[in-house]
């Protein structure tokens, strides 16, 4: 998936693009919830077939890995439901 496509479901789904210099990742922010975001790491989204993105809480440093682009709202209960500390970084996560 290109950064492009990326970018444009991020936008789709309610995420605003944040511009923090980093081209290794794509970060989507949630408006109304200013520590949730979203992000698309090279090889784990940005250039991958089967796309995984991280959903990360920054003010309670909670992370959880999904294979669709969620709203910002039904990531915000994800993160309660099945938030973890983040542990693993893009390509060390064990696939299956």
């Amino acid at each position: 998936m290109s950064r492009e496509e990326i970018r444009s479901i991020f936008e789709q789904t309610g995420w605003e693009i944040a511009d923090r210099g980093d081209e290794r990742v794509l970060i989507g922010d949630a408006s109304n919830n200013l520590s949730l975001s979203i992000l698309a790491y090279d090889g784990a989204a940005i250039g991958a077939d089967e796309p995984e993105f991280m959903l990360y809480d920054r003010e309670r440093d909670l992370a959880y890995w999904v294979g669709v682009v969620p709203t910002p709202r039904v990531g915000a209960v994800l993160l309660e439901e099945h938030g973890d500390r983040p542990e693993e970084q893009p390509g060390e996560r064990s696939k299956g």
